[in-house]
Order: structure tokens, then sequence, then C-alpha cells
């Protein structure tokens, strides 16, 4: 079953107004319990996010000085995520990636 991640929360959200167990949610609901775990974990985890950025208005980020072939400053996001090359031709756009990210 491919559901999408906006279903899933929907779903997350419906159990936890209910008495019922995972599994018993699931098999009500015809849903394979492992996913429905995995997916409560990515949505707890986008609460804490959300929740973090609410809180503060502040986005956490990482800077480290590389010596690297690259002609401008690299952005080093917290899940790995790098973006080369930065510049004031291209700002523009890194902006609108990072919006896009978020």
């Amino acid at each position: 079953m491919s559901l999408s991640p906006e279903i899933w929360f929907e779903h997350i959200q419906a159990w936890m107004q209910t008495q019922q167990t995972q599994v018993d949610y699931c098999r009500h609901h015809g849903l394979i319990p492992h996913q429905f775990t995995y997916w409560k974990q990515k949505y707890h985890t986008t609460q804490q996010v959300n929740q973090c950025e609410t809180q503060s208005g502040f986005v956490v980020a990482q800077f480290e000085t590389r010596i690297s072939p690259h002609s401008g400053p690299t952005i080093c996001l917290p899940d790995g995520t790098q973006i080369s090359d930065v510049s004031a031709t291209n700002i523009s756009v890194v902006a609108q990636l990072l919006r896009e990210l978020r």
C-alpha cells in the first residue's frame, strides 16, 4: 500500500485520538503495522522540527571552513546537504532552494 505522507500523518493523528493499540488501529484500517511505526516516527520528528522553528523563529545553521576547488562558499545543512559556490549572482536561487528544502 502506497500512501502519501499526508495520509499517514492523518492516520497517526486519528490513532492518537483513540484508545486503540497501533496493531488494532492498523487492522481496522487495513494498514501494515511496521509501516505505521515508521511513519509515526517521521511524524514525531516533523512535529519536533516544526515546534523548534515555531519557538525560536531561527533555523540552526552550521558553517565550516574548507579549502576546496569551488569559487564560492558552501552552505552545509544539518541533514548533510551541501550547497556549493554560493555567490552574489546566484544568491536568489540559493534562497529559493533553501525555502523549498524547509
